[in-house]
């Protein structure tokens, strides 16, 4: 790239290359243009496939803990918390099992508050900061619509060369997910 930019520069120097500027100045604005929408499409897939399997384990834990929901109902839980006894609730949907279903379902390698996905040596993509909240449910109150909502929040993080240089670009998600269990 910096040969051609070096050789275009040259050839622009030269007197009878002034009516190449024009040409010249377009090839170049638009090899500049596409280099960054191509790294757009990227980084938007990238975040869009992150937060999709984010959403597919918070589902898939939900759905593993449904029994609870079947049972609780009728004893004070749903299926995101468990009824203690004196108004205390004990969250059973927690960010540690959904950041474990994610470093499984992704193949994902964890370092400290992260995961990491690396392919031939580079960082592909990590995703930090996994921040769960499940809001709970009234329980017994309107027979089968007990509806859990999980309010997630995630930090995916994409590194990116732009015309050489090497750009980390952090883009956080927020998600909203509900799972109705079936009785």
């Amino acid at each position: 790239m910096k040969a051609i930019l070096r050789k275009a520069w040259d050839k622009l120097k030269e007197k009878d290359g002034q009516g190449m500027f024009t040409p010249v100045v377009a090839v170049m604005l638009s090899m500049i243009f596409l280099i960054l929408l191509s790294n757009f499409i990227y980084l938007y897939s990238m975040v869009s496939g992150i937060a999709d399997y984010t959403q597919q384990a918070i589902l898939q834990t939900a759905t593993s803990n449904a029994y609870n929901a079947y049972n609780g109902v009728r004893e004070g839980n749903s299926s995101a918390h468990l009824y203690a006894g004196s108004g205390i609730w004990n969250v059973m949907v927690s960010t540690s099992e959904i950041t474990t279903r994610l470093e499984d379902m992704l193949q994902l390698e964890r370092k400290g508050n992260g995961l990491y996905k690396y392919q031939e040596g580079a960082l592909k993509y990590a995703i930090s900061d996994i921040q769960i909240h499940c809001s709970n449910v009234e329980v017994g109150a309107e027979g089968n619509s007990v509806t859990l909502t999980f309010k997630t929040t995630v930090v995916a993080e994409v590194p990116l060369y732009y015309l050489g240089a090497l750009l980390h670009v952090k883009k956080p998600i927020s998600l909203i997910s509900y799972y109705t269990p079936l009785f």
